[in-house]
């Protein structure tokens, strides 16, 4: 079977959308130098790495050309050692974001609902229309640490995947809109503040997370979250 250059570019590209989805803007960076950088161009590198980072275009061309400017054994030390990847990307403006979650990032959300949290509080759903789009969207996949349902651990105290997850009112396409719908019905109209394509980008993303980083998500790591929701301009 014959198959074009783009046609395979675009392969390694999703392949590798797959592989990544869920890193921090700079471990996505990291990544792209230590394992895909013969497949771009200095065009197709900044354009990429802007969409998918929070990088701005001039940071990143000069990270491309840096990066080509290092002879084949720096380039391949690169790729091997990630402290000294961090330090070449430091130089050149690209540095990890450090944003403090703490008790403000959910400010004026309330809870609702019967059920016991894993911290044995009751309440573990938001209040339709209460709070910010933000942290409405947030909450389905990253809720306050402590408030995912008390069945999402198993015997030992591990975290787990349960029956009892948090995400929109039921599965799939159906689910976000309803979800919108009843938030807009309260007060709150979601897609004002973002677009509905976006929403379900982001939805269809989440649902091919791996397992592991929707536990880390739910379990209240907020920073993975909030990263994989930047991916998709979904902000504060």
């Amino acid at each position: 079977m014959k198959i074009t250059k783009s046609r395979l570019k675009e392969i390694i590209r999703e392949e590798l959308r797959q592989v990544t989805e869920g890193l921090s803007d700079l471990e996505f960076v990291i990544d792209q130098l230590a394992n895909s950088m013969e497949h771009y161009d200095e065009k197709e590198f900044v354009k990429h790495m802007s969409k998918e980072t929070k990088y701005n275009a001039s940071s990143l061309k000069k990270v491309f050309n840096a990066y080509w400017d290092l002879g084949a054994m720096d380039r391949f030390k690169i790729g091997m050692d990630v402290n000294k990847t961090k330090k070449f990307l430091a130089k050149l403006g690209i540095k990890e974001e450090v944003q403090t979650i703490n008790e403000g990032l959910w400010t004026g959300l309330k809870r609702r609902g019967n059920s016991y949290g894993v911290n044995g509080k009751k309440g573990i759903w938001t209040k339709w229309g209460s709070g910010t789009s933000f942290q409405q969207i947030l909450w389905q996949i990253s809720p306050k640490k402590g408030f995912l349902n008390a069945n999402s651990l198993d015997p030992d105290g591990n975290p787990i995947m349960s029956s009892y997850w948090t995400g929109w009112p039921r599965p799939g396409q159906w689910g976000l809109i309803n979800w919108l719908e009843i938030n807009r019905d309260q007060g709150l109209d979601i897609k004002k503040d973002f677009p509905y394509e976006d929403l379900n980008k982001m939805r269809k993303a989440y649902d091919k997370l791996p397992v592991e980083t929707k536990v880390k998500m739910a379990h209240g790591d907020h920073k993975l979250a909030m990263n994989f929701l930047a991916k998709y301009g979904i902000k504060p």
